[in-house]
Parts: C-alpha cells; structure tokens; sequence
C-alpha cells in the first residue's frame, strides 16, 4: 500500500447502509458513499493544495414525526501508523446539495463544518409527510502543509438522526 512513504488520509466509514433512527420503521437514516472518501497527500503540491471529494455522501431520510437534527462526529477518534496524530478538525464537511423542498428545510450550515469527537450539527429537517429527501456533502482536507509525518490515518464518522 503507498500509504507508508506518502501522508495519506482514509476515511472508514462506521454505517455504509441503511441506519434506522430510534423513532420507528417509517423514520430512517441512510448513508450512500458516492467516492471512496481518501485523500492521497503524495505531492508537494498535495501538500500544499486543499483537496474536495465532490458529492462524497449522500444522506437520505425520512421522517414523520415532527423532523430530525442530523449530526457527524468522529466518534473513535484517529487512528495512524505515524508517531504525528493529525487533528480531527483538519476534515471538514461541506454542504453541497438538498433534494428536501425548501419549505420543510428548517436550518443547514453553509460554511465548512470542521469534524471533532463530539456530535456537529449538518441540518434540522421539518416532517417530511412521507416523502423523504437526500442530502449531499462534500468533504474537504485543507492544505496540510509539511506538519505530518508520513503514515496512514484513518477516520470513522458516525452519522446520527435524532427527532424531538
């Protein structure tokens, strides 16, 4: 694997199916990895250059009590082959896209949303009346500069559905 003499980010995924959320079989959470989410940090110009994976989630759901909040979060931090963990933050998470009807939106964050252990907020989504929605996410690395040693690092994201 090239991951010994290069830095090289790989993201592991915690769900890659269907996660039904706590509120019953008409409620869900569902994850769908478009592009295997790695980043190859080979090059100085790599290095030195923010990478973005376009379109690397899609979250589909459904829900029909009174909406959801829909959170990412490391939850099992970082692992590496490096002596150099990398921070969690140094992953962010971008809206990119919404099938959701603007009228049952309730909030999303625009702006890059830097990973951490704890839950962050991707959107609250009104009762869709049964028709579900699908959200797009891209994920982007910043440039990482010379920072790092050479090694694997590997994430997990949890994603989380929770209603009111």
């Amino acid at each position: 694997m090239p991951g010994r003499n290069i830095l090289m980010c790989a993201l592991a995924l915690l769900y890659s199916a269907v996660s039904l959320a706590q509120a019953g079989p008409k409620d869900y959470l569902s994850l769908t990895v478009s592009t295997a989410p790695n980043f190859a940090l080979n090059t100085a110009s790599l290095l030195e250059n923010a990478q973005t994976i376009s379109n690397a989630f899609k979250l589909s759901i459904k829900t029909n009590r009174n909406g959801c909040h829909i959170y990412a979060a490391i939850t099992a931090g970082i692992t590496t082959t490096s002596v150099t963990p990398m921070a969690t933050s140094n992953l962010l998470m971008q809206f990119n896209s919404t099938t959701c009807l603007s009228l049952l939106v309730g909030s999303y964050a625009t702006s890059q949303i830097p990973m951490a252990t704890s839950n962050s907020l991707l959107f609250y989504a009104l009762k869709d009346y049964g028709i579900g929605s699908d959200w797009y996410y891209d994920v982007d690395i910043p440039a990482i500069g010379y920072n790092y040693d050479p090694g694997t690092y590997n994430y997990i994201i949890s994603f989380t559905m929770t209603q009111p």
